[in-house]
């Protein structure tokens, strides 16, 4: 998990007191839950406005859902479950194409791809995005990489290249 938060901080996803600042995101991070409520100065909060956070706290998963909750249902009420898991398709999409065009050498400098902006906010966007389907769908994301990666690190696919040791 320290990475994962670690990742989401180099694309300045961090914390004020008002609620979660997101810097180059373009997504709509959402749910279904609108009894939710959220604090007057974070009703109008949104990407182009937000301040900029200063010595941000590491954001974990379940923060990330806990503080996009009431965000949807003020942005995007009604909203069909599925939406979010699309825009994560569609950010994957994007970063597939900002890895082409780095490989291709083209669409960009060289500087500007070794920055790979495009490709870590496309990776940030997957993110909150995936974690929006999961609030959708009632499941904890936190939980769940927890869970997932406890049972993946245990799998050693160069003793075992057929099963990584699974029984």
């Amino acid at each position: 998990m320290r990475r994962l938060a670690s990742t989401l901080r180099s694309v300045r996803v961090g914390r004020n007191g008002d609620g979660v600042v997101a810097e180059g995101t373009k997504c709509a991070i959402n749910d279904t839950d609108t009894s939710a409520a959220i604090p007057a100065a974070a009703a109008g909060l949104n990407a182009s406005a937000a301040p900029e956070a200063s010595a941000a706290q590491p954001l974990t998963f379940r923060q990330l859902q806990d503080e996009q909750r009431p965000w949807v249902a003020r942005n995007f009420p009604g909203r069909e479950a599925h939406y979010p898991l699309r825009g994560a398709v569609e950010e994957l999409d994007e970063l597939a194409h900002a890895h082409l065009k780095e490989l291709q050498g083209i669409r960009g400098t060289a500087a500007e791809h070794k920055a790979k902006a495009k490709a870590k906010d496309a990776v940030a966007d997957t993110i909150i995005f995936l974690a929006d389907y999961c609030s959708a769908r009632g499941f904890d994301l936190q939980e769940i990489v927890e869970q997932t990666w406890a049972k993946v690190r245990q799998r050693d696919w160069r003793a075992d290249p057929k099963g990584g040791g699974e029984i």
